[in-house]
């Protein structure tokens, strides 16, 4: 049984570390390669900068670096530009939510599988009846489906491009 518990908890922890995706300028040939795939990622999106003193801020509708600056948008009672020195960032974060759907109802779907065998042969063997007939496999499957894409859906995707590191 604690065999069951050991892989589980592998799996699990696979699962919770494939979401995340971390870029540096130390994984492109140039600091322009860098700066470029930033850019086209971080074009209209909302995402939460991190500076060097650990203070951070949530950009709005896109950012981009050249010249080793950051230009942004943010709201101050009204929508303003700003612009940072690169060397001043720590990060640069942003969350998607629905990536981490499909492996969350694979997870919940594997899941319950290897609940519901387990459950079923301990019924069989203590002849107790709870998870007889097919119900265990009608109910626990989808319900275990739903409750993993649910939780993929919290936990999503993260990506998140590290400065000065």
């Amino acid at each position: 049984m604690k065999i069951f518990f050991r892989i589980g908890a592998v799996i699990f922890l696979l699962f919770l570390s494939s979401c995340s995706y971390y870029y540096s300028e130390k994984s492109f040939s140039t600091k322009e390669k860098y700066y470029k795939d930033f850019n086209d990622f971080a074009k209209n999106k909302n995402v939460e900068v991190t500076l060097t003193n650990d203070s951070s801020f949530t950009t709005l509708n896109g950012s981009s670096i050249s010249n080793d600056t950051l230009t942004f948008n943010y709201k101050n009672n009204k929508l303003l530009s700003g612009y940072i020195p690169v060397k001043n960032i720590k990060e640069i974060y942003y969350k998607k939510n629905w990536p981490g759907i499909i492996p969350g109802v694979i997870f919940g779907a594997l899941a319950s599988v290897a609940i519901t065998g387990i459950g079923m042969n301990a019924s069989r063997s203590s002849n107790s009846g709870f998870f007889g007939g097919g119900y265990a496999w009608f109910y626990g499957i989808p319900v275990g489906t739903i409750i993993g894409g649910v939780i993929g859906w919290f936990i999503g995707a993260n990506y998140t491009y590290q400065f000065n590191i």
